[in-house]
C-alpha cells in the first residue's frame, strides 16, 4: 500500500502531530518493506519528532540492527543528538548493545560528544 501511495503524489516524510514521519512509524511497528519503500522514495533519515528522536535512534534503542544498517546504508547521521542530548551510541552502550555500538563506530560514530549531563557515551 505504501508504494501505490507513493506513486499516487503523497508526501513521503509528512510529519504527524508527534513529528513522527512515516520512517519513524515503519520502524516503530517493525515493518521493514515500508521502510525499503520510503527509502527507496526518498524519506530523509535524519528528520527527528518532537522528542528530537530520528528513526535510527530508535531503532538503536529497540535493538532493531537490520533498520540500523538500512538506515546507516541510507545515510543517517549517527551523531544526532535528542532532546537530552543523547546520540544512538550513548544508547547503545547505555544498553550494552556491543553489535549495534561496532555498527556505529564503523560509520564514524564520535566517542566524545556530551549529552545534557555532560556525559559521553565513554562514562
Amino acid at each position: 500500500i505504501a508504494s501505490l501511495l507513493l506513486r499516487a503524489g503523497a508526501t513521503v516524510d509528512l510529519q504527524d502531530k508527534k513529528g513522527r514521519t512515516p520512517l519513524h512509524i515503519a520502524v516503530m511497528e517493525n515493518d521493514v518493506a515500508a521502510a525499503k519503500i520510503l527509502i527507496q522514495y526518498g524519506a530523509r533519515t535524519d528528520i527527528p519528532n518532537h522528542e528530537g528522536l530520528t528513526p535510527l535512534y530508535s531503532s538503536s534503542r529497540k535493538r532493531l540492527t537490520e533498520y540500523d544498517i538500512l538506515l546507516l546504508e541510507a545515510g543517517a547521521r549517527v551523531d544526532l543528538q535528542d532532546n537530552m542530548g543523547q546520540t544512538p551510541l550513548h544508547i547503545a552502550v547505555m544498553e550494552k548493545d556491543v553489535v549495534v555500538a561496532r555498527m556505529l563506530l564503523r560509520h564514524h560514530a564520535r566517542v566524545d560528544v556530551p549529552n545534557r549531563e555532560g556525559r559521553t557515551p565513554l562514562h
